[in-house]
């Protein structure tokens, strides 16, 4: 990206005869590489104080008319005439400079309202020309190499300044990076960089007039810029045997932990659906109460669980179906922070991971000299809310138009048909079927629900990654590529802790 000058919103035109205004057919909109004039010394050229400057002045056509105008900071300067004839393509047009030292723009437009314009400096001490040979020593690509010009300034405050304006940049990839005008007789200061990764700066000496001269300068790279950080990563999980043994017993721990919260296998389940229509019925607890003991209640859901499947059986079978969606790889947001960098889950293999992993971990973060890249820190997952994450969108596959394990069951137990073989056997209450029918979905969700926290536990995963990173334009990591290494460890007891791995990958954020 080339930096541009900035231009005086003032325009006024001074001629021999005295002040005038730019033609009223003037359009500023109008692209300048569009005009059908250009000009023998480009963007910038000199005049020194006292003596007359001759523009000369290229057209597409072999004949046409030209108007010409100053804008800017010309003070007294003016335009031996505004208004030009083309004969054979060339036209020149005499500047008369100002009486002190100051720059302006000369702005010529054709007949059809297109316009060019080029840079005039006029100076006491006059200018000179300067080719500025880089030298990068670093490791990083070089796209382009810049060379900026800051007259009356020192390396010191102007080696990283973004401040600067065109007539003093250049950039190209030839390896030399030429200045035609920059100012005599003024302390200098050199910089050359790339994009804003690498850098380098000679203070050089007031230049004598007219003179030409050679300067290298040496370009290093810039520390690796990790408060700019915002990566998006994957981190893969590698299953050597022992890996694959470690985590498929992290699951089926989870699977039967939760299955026991939801409906154990040591109470009957009817009885367990029972007590959570008394649990969730916060208005007819004891009417439900009463009908359950006086009625036949227990054995009309004993057959009638029996018969559409049961609770547990239908929640363990997708819950084993899922288990292979439940292996990663962990997709994270890497954003720098002050002590470090701040990791963030967002996916585990398809699923979303804010159900079951920590929101936010903060990592330590460093950069080493080759531009290499190191994170370490803990991730800590709930292995009981993965499963159940994974579970409840495998349900989604397999049923159309159902959300999860719960409302899974929740369908198969029919509930309103179930509210009416209980209302059947007894109507005196004043919970009907469809009361009835409410408080069994409730009840359903309520123990899903109730699992999920009383089965949870805790897997902890310590992680190192490394890598090498590719930079951006202002050195800040844009990418890396490496690998990952680190165990996991669980709050259940009866779980062994187990080495893992895998590769480690990340791109800026777009």
């Amino acid at each position: 990206m080339r930096p541009t000058g900035r231009l005086a919103t003032l325009i006024l035109c001074v001629s021999c005869s005295g002040e005038t205004t730019p033609p009223s057919e003037f359009d500023p909109s109008l692209a300048k590489d569009t005009s059908l004039v250009s000009f023998d010394d480009g963007v910038l050229t000199t005049a020194s104080i006292g003596q007359a400057l001759a523009v000369k002045i290229h057209a597409q056509k072999s004949s046409m008319r030209l108007s010409a105008w100053l804008e800017g900071d010309y003070a007294d300067a003016s335009l031996a005439s505004d208004d030009l004839l083309v004969q054979r393509s060339i036209a020149t047009i005499q500047v008369n400079p100002p009486s002190r030292p100051r720059e302006f723009t000369l702005v010529v437009q054709d007949d059809g309202g297109r316009h060019n314009s080029i840079r005039i400096r006029a100076s006491a001490n006059g200018d000179a020309s300067l080719r500025v040979i880089p030298r990068y020593s670093g490791r990083r690509a070089v796209p382009d190499l810049w060379a900026v010009v800051f007259p009356d300034r020192t390396c010191d405050d102007a080696i990283r300044s973004d401040d600067f304006e065109s007539k003093y940049f250049v950039s190209n990839n030839s390896g030399v990076l030429s200045f035609d005008h920059v100012p005599a007789g003024k302390q200098l200061a050199v910089v050359a960089r790339v994009r804003s990764y690498a850098f380098g700066c000679v203070d050089l000496r007031p230049l004598a007039p007219n003179s030409s001269s050679d300067l290298t300068v040496t370009v290093r790279d810039e520390p690796l810029t990790l408060s700019r950080t915002e990566l998006d990563a994957t981190l893969s999980i590698q299953f050597d045997t022992q890996a694959s043994l470690g985590w498929d017993t992290i699951q089926k721990t989870a699977i039967n932990r939760l299955l026991d919260a939801f409906a154990t296998t040591q109470v009957p389940e009817e009885d367990q659906l029972l007590d959570a229509f008394e649990r969730v019925s916060v208005f007819h607890q004891g009417e439900l109460a009463t009908r359950r003991v006086q009625g036949a209640w227990k054995s009309i859901a004993a057959s009638w669980v029996s018969s559409h499947g049961y609770i547990r059986s239908p929640a363990s079978k997708t819950l084993g179906l899922a288990k292979s969606a439940a292996t990663g790889p962990m997709n994270v947001r890497i954003t720098s922070a002050t002590d470090g960098a701040t990791v963030a889950v967002s996916t585990f293999g398809v699923v979303p991971a804010g159900a079951f992993f920590q929101a936010n971990s903060t990592f330590t973060y460093v950069a080493g000299a080759d531009d290499s890249l190191t994170l370490g820190g803990v991730l800590k997952l709930d292995p009981v809310g993965m499963m159940a994450t994974v579970g409840d969108a495998r349900a989604g596959q397999d049923v159309s138009g159902v959300t999860g394990i719960a409302d899974s069951i929740r369908k198969s137990l029919s509930c309103t048909q179930f509210a009416e073989a209980l209302q059947a056997n007894d109507s005196t209450g004043l919970c009907g079927v469809s009361c009835l029918t409410d408080i069994c979905n409730k009840s359903i969700s309520d123990m899903w629900s109730r699992a999920l926290v009383a089965a949870a536990y805790m897997v902890r995963l310590d992680i190192t990654a490394g890598g090498k990173a590719t930079i951006g334009d202002h050195a800040e990591p844009s990418a890396f590529d490496g690998t990952w290494v680190g165990s996991a460890s669980a709050t259940d007891p009866t779980i062994a802790a187990f080495p893992m791995g895998g590769w480690a990958r990340g791109t800026a954020v777009k």
